[in-house]
């Protein structure tokens, strides 16, 4: 499967479907945005953005976070259920203004500008859900697994100190991919630091969820998103499970990366 800031497809091979040259467009900081699962694509010669994001991608599970998050949820559905969420997920997509969660839900932008200090985490508390967030889910991605869906939609700033997701990050140095083995290293280390605490503000967060739902034009993803929060306002150990998911996300993130770089003089 292929999800936005996760998929890389070559120049070539848009070449060859399009018979057009297409300059794919990269930024680091939305790479883990579940809202632009999708690689942005820009013309280099005049052919349209419409007919450019009409070439259906794949998924790079190895892109990033959100991309292997996904992935875990794509892969039980086999390929023709695949194919539906990701059809479903490109017909509903629209792209978002003016504020915006990027970088796996760890970054704010606000015309493109990111925000940072204590405004950040105010808008991170109170930015409603997008339906850019939602579509993903209207496929029935994680129909089955739905405590699994509200990990896409936390953000891990309202859950964890930027202090902890540093020291993690520290402890499993980023590479110069995305790696699997290092996320699931970030989870276990974050298993033995999750406290009452953590549990109580994912519950806060899932109590600012809750009360959107259903959004208009997303029943499936609604219904879904809706018994995931029952089973996290319920079950500890998913709780838990969720939280230091969020850690081990918050650790992977640019913003993050870049903060331990600085502070160690990188």
């Amino acid at each position: 499967m292929s999800v936005a800031e996760l998929e890389h497809r070559s120049s070539a091979r848009f070449g060859r479907r399009a018979r057009q040259r297409l300059e794919v467009v990269r930024d680091p900081d939305v790479a883990g945005d579940v809202a632009a699962l999708f690689t942005a694509v820009r013309p280099c010669n005049g052919v349209g953005a419409a007919l450019a994001r009409s070439d259906a991608p794949e998924l790079d599970p190895r892109e990033s976070a959100t991309a292997w998050i996904v992935w875990e949820g794509l892969e039980p559905l086999g390929p023709a259920g695949r194919q539906r969420v990701l059809d479903d997920w490109r017909a509903r997509r629209h792209d978002s203004v003016g504020a915006q969660v990027t970088d796996g839900g760890c970054m704010v932008r606000i015309g493109g500008v990111p925000v940072t200090g204590e405004l950040r985490l105010a808008l991170l508390q109170w930015l409603p859900l997008a339906g850019s967030e939602l579509a993903v889910f209207e496929g029935g991605l994680f129909r089955d697994a739905p405590a699994r869906a509200i990990t896409l939609l936390i953000r891990p700033p309202t859950i964890w100190p930027v202090v902890e997701a540093v020291a993690a990050e520290r402890l499993h140095p980023r590479g110069p991919r995305f790696e699997p083995e290092r996320f699931q290293a970030l989870e276990q280390h974050a298993l033995g630091r999750v406290r009452s605490t953590h549990l109580e503000r994912l519950r806060d967060a899932v109590a600012r969820i809750e009360p959107q739902l259903p959004v208009a034009g997303f029943p499936v993803a609604s219904s879904t998103v809706a018994a995931g929060c029952a089973v996290l306002a319920a079950d500890d150990e998913w709780c838990t499970a969720l939280a230091a998911r969020q850690l081990a996300r918050y650790a992977a993130s640019c913003a993050v990366t870049h903060e331990a770089g600085a502070g160690s003089g990188a």
